[in-house]
């Protein structure tokens, strides 16, 4: 199905409990074409076009393939996606990149109600079930679900070539599970894009089990300006290379990073049961030693583990951190740094009302296999940068030498 739109006219779309199945976009694997069940296009050029589309009730989009946007490709319109519509088995093929249920590009959406994308996926490209490229905006809200998707970066959504007036918002009872992404972003891989998780004080959004190979085993973000607020948990995600990034992996080389920075102490991030195969258990927050600033509060950082730097935190050539707030427990790095790692001397770290206790770095209790003697700073390995503390506590933290407590 097309809709073409154009300044003179415009298109409307409206679907209400109907299904899509089995829809392909022609020589889907061979040729560059867009929407294997729904291609939306307005061909005006310059701000948001006029086309809109509506799909809403029990819709269901399955098993749909094209070489962008598997069941839907959308350039230029307002597209609203409501009720209890499912996209599942959808599918990008052949070199197609983008969107293997949605390809959205200058596109103003809203994905709300109990929308679900489940088993989505692409051959080796990007955004697993949505692909945000260029201008617009985009709404998450209401009890949407990503599950079991997959991409090679953004194995549930994928966000490039915005800018910084372009904005990713995703508030209320959202769930990522089981997402993956064979390079990076095994839910969530963003890049020059705002995007804002539950920062309306009042929502519960989970990232449970997502994997990537390379960075961020569930939010991977470069250059962008995040913020992620009370009410989030990241649990159980893995990151499997270098840098990596168990929950979240940050590569900034001037924005704004910022964790529950806008909500009161009665709800908190949660970190735990993350890990990364190299640094970072929970969070690694590296590059930008120009200007970035990183923001920290009240946030729980328990029971991480990186196989090198920081069992909870890496900081890698980032410029300035504050934590504030924070619980940091339980963390284990197999070399320095169980609690948090500090890896440049451009870093300058602030510490206020925190506790930082029982992590441990050299690899206890994990395998000695894995263990490396030599380690230190049980609760803070501090070879280079700066560190001001204050109104904290650091316990019962251990390393084999240098500092069981900051070494």
């Amino acid at each position: 199905m097309r809709v073409d739109s154009s300044s003179a006219e415009r298109s409307s779309l409206t679907i209400t409990n109907t299904t899509f199945q089995n829809c392909k976009s022609a020589q889907a694997n061979t040729g560059v074409n867009f929407g294997g069940a729904i291609d939306v296009y307005d061909s005006t050029v310059g701000p948001i076009g006029y086309a809109t589309v509506l799909i809403k009730g029990t819709s269901a989009f399955l098993n749909n393939q094209a070489y962008y946007g598997g069941a839907i490709a959308a350039r230029n319109a307002w597209i609203t996606i409501e009720g209890e519509t499912n996209f599942s088995g959808n599918m990008v093929v052949g070199d197609g990149w983008g969107g293997s249920t949605l390809f959205f590009q200058n596109v103003e959406s809203e994905i709300k109600d109990k929308v679900t994308f489940t088993g989505n996926g692409t051959t080796g490209k990007e955004g697993g079930a949505l692909m945000l490229y260029g201008g617009g905006n985009a709404v998450i809200s209401g009890n949407v679900t990503f599950e079991s998707n997959k991409a090679s970066n953004g194995g549930a959504i994928m966000s490039r070539g915005g800018n910084t007036t372009s904005a990713l918002e995703i508030n209320g009872d959202i769930k990522f599970k089981n997402n993956s992404a064979s390079a990076q972003g095994g839910a969530i891989h963003t890049q020059a894009r705002t995007v804002n998780i539950a920062t309306d004080g009042t929502s519960n959004v989970e990232f449970l089990n997502n994997t990537s190979s390379q960075y961020g085993g569930a939010v991977e973000a470069t250059d962008v300006t995040l913020e992620i607020g009370a009410g989030t948990i990241f649990d159980g995600n893995k990151a499997l290379y270098s840098n990596s990034g168990g929950a979240v992996h940050v590569y900034s080389t001037g924005a704004t990073v910022k964790f529950n920075v806008t909500v009161t102490a009665t709800r908190h991030v949660i970190f735990r049961n993350n890990s990364a195969a190299s640094c970072g258990g929970a969070l690694c927050i590296h590059g930008g030693n120009a200007a970035s600033t990183s923001v920290i509060k009240y946030a729980d950082i328990v029971n991480n583990y990186s196989r090198n730097f920081g069992g909870g935190i890496d900081i890698d050539q980032a410029r300035f951190v504050t934590l504030e707030n924070c619980l940091i427990q339980g963390n284990t790095s197999s070399t320095d740094g169980g609690g948090i790692a500090m890896e440049d001397a451009h870093v300058d770290l602030v510490i206020r009302n925190s506790i930082i206790d029982n992590n441990s770095a050299g690899g206890y209790p994990h395998s000695a296999n894995y263990r490396v003697t030599t380690s230190g700073g049980g609760g803070i390995s501090f070879d280079l940068g700066t560190i001001t503390i204050s109104d904290s506590s650091i316990t019962n933290n251990s390393a084999p030498v240098n500092g069981g407590g900051i070494g």
